[in-house]
């Protein structure tokens, strides 16, 4: 990450109000992402929410990531460098879960342009064994969900707290059974 934007971050950073500690370690991480820029993906509840509930997991370190603003993501296409996590500045490409957080359809566009940023394939099908899993949730998919197959990602259109308690222990096992090799591995999200 360029200095610019590591600033940037500790900017964002330094000015948030934490009302609890902020999690450092966790054997399994996720990289919750929301599609649009750090303002309004901040100012949403759910988002918030799940960011919380995944924390409170002892084996689980989640931090977030944005949809870069235009002055951003022309440092990231010059440099080269990939989209990294807002909290500790790591490479998206190092999480073992991406799960994005979709409000409005208009965001759509937007998961793929996270993910070109962040050096993984678009298609599921083009993603290898080294690349994390990528999920989608949120109102725009519960609300209307034949756009989604865009990438065809997993879903997951439940409320927050099944994603907690249900969701992420599905996408260890998932995500362990891609990276095992077993064969016959999960195509889909499990039913929640």
């Amino acid at each position: 990450m360029s200095g610019r934007l590591r600033e940037r971050h500790d900017s964002l950073l330094r000015d948030e109000v934490c009302v609890q500690p902020v999690k450092r370690s966790g054997s399994f991480r996720v990289a919750l992402c929301y599609p649009n820029l750090y303002f309004v993906g901040m100012s949403n509840l759910g988002f918030q929410s799940v960011y919380q509930m995944l924390n409170a997991r002892h084996d689980v370190l989640c931090e977030r990531a944005f949809l870069p603003d235009d002055v951003d993501r022309q440092e990231l296409e010059r440099s080269g460098r990939p989209l990294t996590a807002l909290e500790s500045g790591a490479d998206l490409r190092s999480f073992h879960v991406l799960a994005f957080s979709v409000s409005f359809e208009n965001d759509y566009v937007h998961v793929l342009r996270m993910l070109r940023l962040a050096g993984i394939p678009l298609r599921a099908a083009d993603r290898g064994p080294d690349d994390p899993l990528v999920i989608m949730g949120g109102s725009a998919l519960f609300l209307n969900p034949e756009p989604s197959g865009i990438g065809r990602p997993s879903h997951t259109t439940r409320m927050p707290s099944a994603f907690s308690s249900r969701v992420t222990p599905a996408m260890r096992r998932w995500y362990s059974a891609i990276h095992d090799g077993l064969p016959n591995g999960p195509t889909c999200a499990p039913p929640m």
